[in-house]
């Protein structure tokens, strides 16, 4: 499997770095770009049926004018994504390569304030790296410093520019995979690179990447780097990704001891002059730092996650956070070998609100005995139940229906579809014999699908089936470890545990697809037929709750609050009615 990608738009090239029996492999080859057009004498075909054909171009920005000008199918997929799905896309994911993770914390002077990347004045004192390969930590610094134990390894330097230099000296001798840290991307990995441009130099600076190429990115939150070779996982931005819970701060020391009962090394005065008076304080703190990541991610296994989604979905590392482009290119993916492509996302949808789920009234008060029931994903169920999938799209009921079913259509009404082919009246006998002749399915805004199986149903069938088998294994594996104690048997369950977290995370995200004005499969008819019949359900679910306990032990108002997929109930009633205490 691919450990990295990068795409050279200057020269129009594809390096890639993969694992081939367990080796680190490393590639570059000329892009080849292309799409789809219609043409009824190719090879693939569309959703519904048309036939298309490849064209191929010169450039990326050949395709990209062309994708703009004309309609395409799949024109607007990025060079490393249309590489990663066309070498990989019928590869299954069995186990993860033994990649390298440098876990990375510096310290600097403080005596001109904080110190910024967009303005590097500190001179760093410090760096600490971890690697996960070599299992041990390297540290370089500006003092005479001895470590207690054989897992660091610290190099004394002269000044700031021999630490440089000696860093990127084993930096080279040791290219990692991946680099994160506690808001490295943001801090660390470009205030290293700031500092070595400023006082070594630029040709310098381009060593850390294998194929020295590093970009500086300006945004927002300020100077990030592209580095060709290296995927950048900072595990602040994956804890804040991964993390289901809302944190009031998200500094490490706080995290850590939320997730670990372990925090930072405490001191007395303050960080800024703590490498004048205690330099061996300073350099523990230093590699601390660096050790409560790497506990974080043995607990937490976001690093693993993000890389499970890349290999299932075939994306970039880097890409593990953009919920759109990980669904779209597993569906790419899917496809390729039916032969069947997508269309390129449309450039003038129009982006229109869509109803939420149903949220209730609470009522208010302090209760006791309360428990939750909630719908197992929602809505991958209703897509599932509806069969909603761009090529099932029929038409839809003009009027302007939230609440529509079988038994609501008025025989004597007459109703207008608003078909793919045309406009069509019918009465409402008319249209209920219709329905019922071609097996239609109606939604509760009055969209019709066909009952052939569609494609996105079927992908979140196979997600469940995978999720499912994932789920086994990881049990089997657990039982494993736990009568033998064997190690590779809890890797196994962890390596199990992030494929099926990674399948669920994956079929969450099919609503998005239908939702997102941004996506090739955007359809505001599909995405509110789905929040429209979770609507349906809740207060469906509410109502036959409420009527059971009021029939069965003659309990009246059970139910605290209904939000979207849940249901709150409050047991007290119950319990004395029953005695129970």
């Amino acid at each position: 499997m691919f450990s990295n990608i990068f795409y050279n738009y200057r020269n129009n090239t594809i390096h890639l770095w993969e694992y081939i029996n367990n080796k680190r492999e490393y590639t570059s080859f000329e892009y080849l770009p292309y799409c789809y057009i219609l043409d009824t004498a190719g090879d693939y075909k569309d959703l519904r049926g048309n036939k298309c054909k490849i064209k191929k171009f010169s450039s990326w920005k050949a395709q990209k004018d062309f994708a703009e000008k004309y309609d395409t199918y799949e024109g607007d997929i990025y060079p490393d994504d249309r590489t990663l799905i066309d070498k990989y896309h019928n590869i299954q994911l069995t186990e993860l390569p033994k990649l390298d993770i440098h876990t990375i914390d510096i310290e600097t002077k403080a005596d001109k304030g904080f110190p910024k990347t967009s303005n590097p004045e500190n001179e760093i004192t410090l760096i600490t790296v971890y690697s996960s390969l070599l299992n041990k930590y390297y540290s370089f610094g500006i003092k005479d410093y001895t470590p207690k134990t054989k897992a660091v390894e610290y190099q004394y330097c002269d000044n700031e520019e021999e630490l440089l230099r000696k860093y990127f000296k084993w930096h080279r001798e040791n290219y990692p995979d991946i680099i994160t840290g506690w808001n490295s991307y943001w801090f660390d990995i470009p205030y290293i690179l700031e500092r070595a441009k400023l006082i070594i130099g630029e040709s310098f600076t381009k060593k850390y990447s294998p194929i020295d190429y590093i970009e500086p990115i300006n945004n927002k939150r300020g100077i990030s780097y592209k580095i060709a070779g290296i995927s950048q996982l900072d595990y602040l931005d994956l804890y804040k990704t991964f993390s289901e819970n809302e944190r009031e701060e998200y500094k490490l020391h706080y995290i850590s001891n939320l997730e670990l009962g372990e925090g930072k090394i405490e001191f007395e005065g303050e960080l800024k002059d703590l490498w004048k008076t205690d330099w061996t304080t300073y350099v523990n703190y230093n590699i601390k730092d660096v050790y409560l990541v790497n506990r974080l991610e043995k607990k937490l296994g976001y690093i693993k996650l993000a890389i499970s989604q890349s290999y299932i979905c075939k994306v970039p590392f880097e890409k593990y956070g953009v919920s759109i482009k990980k669904f779209d290119n597993f569906l790419i993916s899917t496809l390729k070998d039916k032969k069947v492509v997508l269309l390129s996302v449309k450039k003038n949808n129009i982006s229109e609100e869509i109803p939420g789920g149903y949220v209730s009234e609470p009522r208010k008060g302090y209760y006791e005995k309360v428990v939750s029931y909630d719908f197992t994903s929602l809505y991958p169920h209703i897509i599932m139940a509806l069969n909603i999938s761009p090529e099932t799209y029929l038409g839809k009921i003009q009027g302007g229906f939230t609440d529509l079913d079988l038994t609501k259509l008025k025989e004597d009404f007459q109703y207008t579809i608003k078909f793919l082919s045309g406009i069509k009246e019918f009465s409402g006998k008319e249209l209920l014999e219709y329905i019922k002749k071609n097996e239609l399915i109606l939604s509760p805004n009055g969209v019709l699908y066909t009952s052939q199986e569609g494609f996105i149903p079927k992908i979140i069938k196979y997600l469940y089936a995978k999720r499912k088998e994932y789920k086994t294994k990881m049990t089997e594996s657990e039982k494993k470890y736990v009568e033998t104690k064997d190690e590779k048997y809890l890797h196994e369950k962890t390596t199990f545990d992030s494929f099926q977290h990674t399948t669920k995370i994956t079929l969450n995200s099919a609503f998005g697809i239908l939702a997102n004005e941004y996506y090739r499969l955007y359809n505001i008819d599909s995405a509110s037929a789905i929040t429209l019949t979770g609507q349906k359900l809740i207060k469906f679910t509410g109502g036959i709750i409420e009527d059971f306990f009021k029939n069965k032990f003659g309990v009246n108002n059970i139910v605290l609050a209904q939000d979207t997929d849940s249901a709150y109930l409050t047991f007290v009633d119950v319990c004395k009615k029953l005695k129970i205490t």
